[in-house]
């Protein structure tokens, strides 16, 4: 089963129409005008480089390259497979997720807050790489979409990140530049990130594209409980373990 997201025009009032499992979800997107919209950053601040605060990172995962895809069987819907994610582990409900993609397709994504299953509350975003519309972060639970959003420009190679602060602000950069962002408190964040584990799912209205140098960084981590370690230290394990096999059978011969 394919995880179907509804997509209209940019021009108009967005209309994101969420079908998982014969559930339906919507998130609009609002005019920079509307009440609610996060009056912390303004329209004219928006076209200047963002700098973001620097949080204390730990314990950085890489993942072999993922290959967005979609059912194009009816093109009015992003269809995501299910099948198809990138697994997050992070204790801390934090993490910066960065990766790079060629701008030859439009993205859409959304992450659960659960391993490999839509969550009660999810985060959508589309990212557009092939024209200059507005980028757009939301929440599917949201009581209101207030979101900000600047004027994407155009390069071959795209370096994206997501990045889910402390706090729970959620941000996407583009080539370190801010592109779309929502406040910890516009959607339900103490309930998105009490969780340990997050799936990404990526996928296109049309076609394939390939995501690579994935990098997911647990932001305040202890790296000695992280998964990484915890590979290294079986596999160090193993290994001794091989060794005292192989004395073992050299006392014997002897």
């Amino acid at each position: 089963m394919f995880i179907k997201f509804a997509k209209n025009s940019i021009l108009a009032s967005l209309l994101l129409a969420t079908h998982i499992a014969g559930i339906s979800l919507h998130n609009r997107k609002l005019d920079s005008n509307a009440e609610g919209l996060n009056s912390n950053v303004s329209k004219k601040s928006l076209n200047s480089k963002f700098v973001r605060q620097v949080t204390e990172v730990s314990c950085p995962r890489s993942y072999d390259d993922y290959i967005a895809n979609s059912n194009t069987a009816n093109v009015a819907y992003v269809e995501y497979d299910p099948s198809n994610v990138i697994s997050i582990p992070c204790s801390t409900g934090a993490f910066s997720l960065s990766f790079q993609v060629e701008n030859t397709q439009d993205l859409y994504w959304y992450i659960s807050n659960q391993a490999n299953t839509r969550s009660e509350v999810t985060l959508l975003g589309e990212m557009y790489l092939t024209n200059s519309n507005w980028w757009y972060v939301g929440a599917e639970r949201s009581t209101q979409d207030p979101q900000s959003f600047i004027m994407a420009a155009d390069f071959q190679i795209v370096n994206i990140r997501i990045e889910v602060n402390a706090q729970g602000d959620v941000s996407v950069y583009r080539n370190d530049n801010l592109e779309a962002q929502i406040g910890y408190n516009e959607y339900d964040s103490d309930i998105f990130k009490q969780a340990t584990d997050f799936s990404l799912y990526i996928g296109t209205l049309s076609g394939t594209a390939n995501i690579s140098n994935i990098v997911n960084t647990c932001l305040g981590e202890d790296c000695s409980t992280s998964t990484t370690n915890t590979e290294e230290s079986s596999t160090e394990e193993s290994s001794t373990e091989e060794s005292s096999t192989e004395e073992s059978s050299t006392e014997e011969s002897s």
